[in-house]
């Protein structure tokens, strides 16, 4: 078998190119879920234990079959407690 030559493309990526992405997506969503529908975005927020305030989380969208997370940001003073891996965690369960 063929091995694909991977072209790197740093920034102003072409509608096309997303658009071949978006097919393949597509394509195993169809085979594998029988859709292809896509899905709102999400957010799994981080929340100030006394505030309330959002401080942070997981930003993302759920569809064909997949969850895309677009941001994940957990402040310096909540690191290491294994929140990132939590916020992940909660994306798949989506």
């Amino acid at each position: 078998m063929k091995r694909p030559i991977i072209d790197i493309i740093p920034e102003n990526a072409r509608q096309q190119d997303a658009a071949a992405i978006l097919g393949v997506l597509e394509q195993h969503a169809a085979l594998h879920t029988g859709s292809i529908e896509e899905k709102s975005d999400f957010a799994i927020l981080l929340r100030d234990p006394e505030t309330q305030e959002a401080v942070g989380g997981l930003y993302g969208m759920d569809g064909f079959g997949w969850a895309f997370v677009k941001y994940l940001a957990v402040p310096d003073e909540y690191r290491g407690q294994g929140l990132g891996s939590r916020l992940l965690a909660e994306a798949e369960t989506i």
